[in-house]
């Protein structure tokens, strides 16, 4: 059975929302929700944010031999014997796309053990020294260095 949920301030009562994305937007470390709106008339955007908190992040950019951002690369952190993956796509939504950067939200955990990089052309790059948390680490194409 399906039950509407209360969504508190996420309510938008006049929106008509076409699309929506999530990203850091003022790079502090916490994701915001951005939505857009306007495809039958022209409407504001609206932007989230959560209360600061205490928790630990680390931001990983693959970028290509090229300079641009790595779509396709795959991502992977271990912290605390704990593995995390994400998947550097090209878009994720409708009339919309998020940040080609990989969030890891790490909790109470202060370091990471591994960073790996699995690029689209079959590179990997892999930091494996105990990793600073709460940075955005820009990691070029092992070629690139």
């Amino acid at each position: 059975r399906w039950r509407q949920v209360d969504i508190g301030d996420a309510q938008d009562a006049d929106g008509f929302g076409t699309g929506a994305a999530i990203g850091d937007f003022n790079r502090d470390g916490l994701l915001e929700l951005c939505i857009a709106r306007g495809e039958s008339k022209v409407q504001p955007l609206s932007m989230y944010q959560v209360p600061f908190n205490q928790n630990n992040w680390l931001r990983v950019f693959p970028i290509t031999r090229a300079g641009a951002p790595a779509r396709g690369a795959i991502v992977t952190i271990e912290a605390n014997g704990r593995l995390q993956k994400r998947v550097i796509d090209g878009g994720s939504g409708y009339l919309c796309q998020m940040e080609p950067v990989a969030h890891f939200g790490l909790g109470e955990v202060d370091s990471v053990r591994l960073v790996s990089i699995d690029f689209p052309d079959g590179y990997t790059h892999i930091l494996e020294e105990d990793v600073p948390v709460n940075q955005q680490l820009d990691v070029a194409h092992p070629l690139a260095l």
